[in-house]
């Protein structure tokens, strides 16, 4: 962010320039001697001179930021005053046991192993964690508020299913995702040779691109449940965008 001065009729006007945003600030400026910024010159203000209204419009892309001037304190911490969010984060965790009998589905694709993950629904933990992180993002709770796992219906759910209702919520909140970073944590079986099927399978329900899409597998080095081969873990962050900001 740049802070300049803008000289209007003789007076110092403070101005605030945030590039890659549209900014609209609206407010009096009343010239006053004691919100001398220091390294600036200021001309001596007029003592009779009425409040000018200032409108400064910066254009870059179409979301708005609304503010209103300095105090007359000389105080600009709370210059800014937002009234639409245009950036959101969110960041998400789950983990499954490793079982018998069940098979075994990260970011919707189906692994070869001898072992699964237990769960309500097809306890795809990839697809949990970022579930969580979305709803993190949105402010909406966590997925057990919204897929409780004592509810029938989602017994054995596709993963993938659950995930497109969560994003039918981001697009009537007005969001769209921005980018998506991932963390599989797991000792067996090697990941890196799904990871592509997993990003192609993601980015439908996302309805993103590939690249906006990362997907990591690592080990504990046998240390803890992961290590021992006892479960598996995810984490993920998410970052959305109002949907009226251009990609």
């Amino acid at each position: 962010m740049e802070y300049l001065n803008t000289l209007y009729s003789g007076m110092m006007i403070p101005c605030f320039v945030l590039t890659a945003k549209t900014i609209v600030l609206n407010g009096s400026c009343r010239p006053a001697a004691s919100r001398a910024t220091p390294g600036i010159h200021r001309p001596q203000p007029l003592r009779d001179v009425p409040p000018v209204r200032a409108k400064i419009v910066v254009r870059a892309t179409d979301d708005v930021i609304s503010g209103s001037p300095p105090n007359e304190r000389g105080d600009d911490s709370h210059f800014f005053n937002r009234e639409v969010h245009v950036f959101r984060v969110g960041f998400g965790y789950d983990a499954h046991r490793l079982v018998e009998g069940r098979s075994l589905i990260l970011g919707g694709v189906k692994i070869p192993h001898h072992l699964g993950l237990a769960g309500h629904s097809d306890a795809d933990v990839l697809i949990h964690a970022m579930m969580d992180a979305i709803l993190g993002a949105l402010a909406k709770g966590d997925i057990g508020q919204h897929f409780p796992n004592t509810e029938p219906a989602y017994k054995d759910m596709d993963s993938m299913v659950l995930l497109e209702r969560v994003m039918k919520w981001v697009h009537s909140d007005g969001y769209r995702i921005n980018q998506l970073d991932t963390t599989i944590v797991a000792e067996k079986p090697g990941l890196s040779p799904f990871v592509e099927a997993m990003k192609q399978r993601l980015s439908k329900t996302l309805a993103i691109r590939m690249d906006q899409i990362s997907i990591k597998a690592t080990t504990t080095e046998e240390m803890g449940f992961c290590g021992r081969q006892e479960g598996i873990a995810a984490y993920a962050i998410v970052s959305l965008v109002a949907e009226s900001v251009s990609s």
